[in-house]
């Protein structure tokens, strides 16, 4: 049976909101300020292009991005606290749990820190539906999604052949070309962010999800498309 690899934020949990939250009590302990405080929900998009805090030049930003915020973002999410923030989305438990019955293997590739991606899952109780879960966050791999390498490593260590067919569900432009590099099949999702939905179509997806109320038509999609 096929490979499923879910990401994680705006796909099966939501992003926005307890990234913001995480963000500014990390911001916060590390004594730093945005210049403006809109900035909290793009810091992650633009990080590099930009100077965001005060008093801070780019080089010495990024050098805080990387290695102080980035850690002690890892540190929260492992906190009950920021647990408690997080949901999955409507249907998406009945999605995992359907997809699982129908002996479909499930994976999860995220920009996360494998193993606070890994206790999340174990909080939200669908861990045990996933037979592997891999984080790329900065400094754990050499290479980020769009790149299979993280994909084609979670394979090895299953056990699974790089010839099994591979579908990818997520939010991310990144995602659907993830698909595309591992000769797969790439479903996007914009029910979290609805501008998403065009920047995906360019990159030609079998299908765009943008309500919450179609989610499981990602089973349907899955399930019609496997050889």
């Amino acid at each position: 049976m096929a490979v499923i690899v879910f990401d994680m934020d705006g796909t099966l949990v939501e992003r926005e909101t307890p990234l913001a939250w995480a963000t500014n009590r990390a911001i916060k302990e590390l004594g730093l300020s945005f210049k403006d405080t809109s900035y909290l929900h793009k810091i992650h998009a633009i990080w590099k292009t930009e100077e965001l805090f005060n008093g801070i030049d780019l080089k010495t930003q990024k050098d805080i991005y990387v290695n102080k915020l980035i850690p002690k973002l890892i540190e929260i999410e492992m906190t009950d606290e920021f647990y408690k923030q997080m949901k999955l989305f409507p249907n998406v438990n009945k999605l995992i749990q359907e997809l699982f019955r129908l002996n479909y293997k499930l994976m999860v590739c995220t920009s996360r820190d494998t193993e606070s991606t890994s206790q999340l899952m174990e909080y939200l109780k669908i861990r045990k539906y996933f037979i592997n879960v891999i984080g790329t966050q900065i400094g754990r791999f050499i290479d980020d999604k769009p790149s299979p390498t993280p994909v084609h490593y979670m394979m090895k260590q299953s056990g699974i052949d790089k010839s099994e067919q591979i579908f990818t569900v997520g939010d991310g432009v990144k995602d659907i070309q993830l698909a595309k590099n591992l000769n797969g099949i790439g479903i996007g999702v914009s029910y979290e962010i609805p501008e998403n939905k065009n920047k995906l179509l360019k990159e030609n997806p079998i299908a765009v999800i943008d309500k919450f109320d179609d989610i499981l038509k990602i089973r349907d999609i899955i399930v019609s498309n496997t050889k």
